[in-house]
């Protein structure tokens, strides 16, 4: 194969003498994706951004080589530079929303693309610029030229970044996230768009991301890096069948999967880039460390173009490495190792109960025909014109020690059916119920008392965090608002106690959010949930902002939580590899209402709803075989005007005429399984 970007021992210093990428080199084809995987901190996002020159003010590129079809991309001018970013190299980057000019409409920003590559003007430009919209699925793209970004959806805005990069049509496409931000169905739709277009152009892709299973649907080769160092290489199907680094095996074993127990986890972090390595620097945290991993850096063991690893465990041995990660053994024993032998240790803690297995609670919350309608208003007099139906009467019990997971789309209404249970958002209609106390009409005392019994984590930890108060002022302000201890040191005791409950020193307490890691502050954020003892959890995508490592933290702690307390969990989430590892039952959420609801087991493995059917095929896995992926057509509807009957129906592969008539009732299948679907697929 030959190359068409060639990377040689590429080094990238920032102020303050921070080197997030020291020495990578990797290779990607003509009709090649390379994935670069790892988790954050790591230098991915930097090695894509010193390929294109764009790194922040104050750092640079301090050696190695960038080779582009042969050109040395080093040895230009920012001129010239600037006729290589778009034209024959173009980048995507992870957050269409900061990326897109919010003032100015997205035909014009495609036409300026095209304008800097030597494209047409005018009409012809205009024309184009459509027809880019058309190629990467956005409907009406006509009128679509028109539109301003904060108009259109997060899969819309994604598309449109990507047209913008194909306008100078170019040899290399650098994606960075690309679909980090998006729904399962959503992804689906940008993952076959980019690999149809990829086979059209035989453009080379360098892909960057940290979810694993998209690396297992879209790459060709894959690389992993870590602190700044790519650590194994390989082809998709040789790495994840026999991974060789000890850090991408515990990435891959830190995957949820159903029935397992506790997930195994990477202990610390990705040390600071400010540092200097003297060994190996993954030993901190390997468990097959030997004393030379401190003191000699590894070299590459392996064949050059083929399966190979930065790795003292293979010195002078042939690579050799298990068929599954499940199952994996420990490399050759030098009889030095001074870790706990194995990828998993030899006498690992015992697994926390499987939640299938628990018996089931009292209820402690049940929600009747729940409804949260906005009003719409125009006009000088804020006339209301309309309403936004964002939830429009669903019925959902959570018993305690156990968990029901809501599922959907972005935009279905799962956020704010949580936050409207617990009243931090007032329904508009229905009943909810918490610990048989409906808590409609409620005084303010009232519900104060009440809501010491129920907590929310939200999505943001960093968001929801006051970042002017120190960690333990925001985990005591609970107990003091609710007055459940009345002394100084009560309070500190308790604020020490709950840190170590989530697995951090007490002595953190003086700290401030910013100098915690994201996982770090999603702790923080439980412990102040866990502080005023509640009984019920609302638990907002509290792992969807997370690396896959981190994410087994946080799973495995709610868990032994809820072992612990008998908590009830709504667990709001769209990732359902989590809720399938998580979950006892699971609902699933569309356009404000629920359209299947049961056991987790039932819905997830045998789904009778064509919208259920199509989410679990559009997530994407590690696993060989996984479902026919299914992709949905368009974007969700506005719930300010939701199509008639079945609010499905718009998209769905099994629609009939009755289906856009009336909204189907719903139907009990048995053993809690039910359904809102005319013409459900067979069990």
């Amino acid at each position: 194969m030959t190359a068409l970007l060639e990377v040689s021992d590429l080094k990238v210093e920032l102020p303050g003498g921070l080197r997030p990428v020291d020495g990578v080199s990797l290779a990607v084809g003509a009709g090649e994706t390379y994935a670069l995987v790892g988790e954050s901190g790591c230098g991915k996002s930097m090695t894509a951004l010193a390929l294109m020159r764009l790194l922040p003010e104050g750092g640079g590129i301090a050696g190695g080589q960038v080779l582009l079809s042969g050109q040395d991309l080093r040895a230009l001018t920012e001129a010239d530079m600037r006729r290589v970013r778009g034209g024959a190299m173009a980048m995507i980057f992870q957050e269409p929303a900061t990326s897109l000019n919010p003032v100015m409409p997205v035909g014009r920003q495609i036409m300026e693309a095209l304008a800097r590559h030597g494209g047409p003007g005018g009409a012809a430009g205009r024309a184009r610029a459509a027809a880019l919209l058309a190629a990467v699925g956005i409907p009406d793209a006509e009128a679509r030229l028109d539109e301003f970004p904060f108009r259109l959806s997060g899969g819309m805005k994604q598309r449109v970044m990507i047209a913008m990069a194909l306008a100078g049509e170019p040899g290399l496409l650098v994606a960075d996230e690309p679909t980090t931000a998006l729904d399962v169905t959503i992804q689906a739709q940008v993952l076959e768009l980019l690999a149809r277009i990829q086979r059209e152009r035989g453009m080379g892709m360098l892909l960057i991301t940290h979810d694993l299973g998209v690396v297992a649907n879209m790459a060709s080769r894959v690389g992993v890096m870590y602190a700044g160092q790519v650590v194994e290489e390989g082809g998709r199907e040789t790495f994840f069948q026999a991974p060789l680094h000890p850090y991408s095996r515990r990435l891959i074993s830190a995957l949820p999967r159903p029935g397992a127990g506790r997930l195994e986890t990477i202990p610390g972090t990705v040390p600071p880039l400010g540092r200097a390595f003297s060994g190996c620097r993954f030993s901190e945290r390997c468990l097959e460390a030997m004393p030379r991993c401190q003191t000699e850096e590894p070299a590459w063991h392996g064949p050059e173009g083929g399966h190979r690893v930065r790795c003292h465990l293979y010195m002078s041995v042939p690579l050799a490495c298990p068929t599954s990660v499940v199952d994996a053994p420990s490399p050759p024993d030098r009889g030095e190792r001074v870790g706990v032998r194995g990828i998993f240790p030899s006498h690992p803690p015992s697994p926390l109960p499987s939640p299938r297995t628990r018996g089931e609670g009292d209820t402690l919350l049940a929600v009747r025909d729940l409804q949260v309608h906005f009003p719409v208003r125009k006009g000088l007099l804020r006339r209301q014109v309309g309403q936004v139906k964002a939830v429009d009467g669903i019925s959902l019990t959570v018993q305690a020690g156990r968990t029901l997971a809501l599922v959907g789309e972005s935009g279905c209404g799962k956020t704010t059916a949580g936050k409207a249970m617990l009243r931090l958002i007032e329904p508009t209609g229905g009943q909810v119920l918490f610990a048989g106390e409906d808590l409609a009409g409620l005084s303010g005392g009232r519900m104060r008392a009440l809501r010491a019994g129920m907590q929310m984590i939200f999505q943001d930890p960093y968001g929801s965090l006051d970042p002017r108060m120190r960690v333990g002022d925001i985990i005591a302000e609970g107990i003091s608002a609710l007055g459940l201890e009345a002394g100084r040191e009560a309070r500190e005791r308790r604020v020490a106690g709950l840190l170590a409950d989530v697995g951090l020193s007490p002595e953190m307490v003086g700290r401030y959010p910013h100098e915690f890691s994201g996982g770090q502050r999603q702790r923080i954020a439980i412990a102040r949930a866990l502080a005023v003892q509640p009984r019920l959890l609302v638990c907002d995508e509290p792992t969807s902002a997370l690396d896959v490592s981190v994410q087994a933290q946080i799973l495995n702690l709610v868990r032994e939580l809820q072992d612990r307390f008998k908590l009830g969990y709504l667990f709001i989430s769209h990732n359902l590899a989590v809720v399938e590892y998580l979950a006892h039952e699971v609902a699933v959420m569309y356009l404000g209402r629920v359209v299947e609801t049961g056991p987790v087991r039932d819905v997830l493995s045998r789904p009778r709803h064509p919208y259920t059917k199509a989410l679990l095929s559009a997530v994407p896995t590690v696993e060989p075989g996984g479902r026919p992926r299914i992709i949905l057509k368009g974007d969700m509807p506005s719930p300010m005007a939701p199509p008639p009957g079945c609010h499905f129906h718009p998209r769905c592969p099994r629609a009939r005429p009755l289906c856009a008539e009336r909204f189907p009732e719903e139907t009990a299948l048995g053993q809690g399984h039910k359904l809102a679907c005319h013409f459900p697929i067979s069990g």
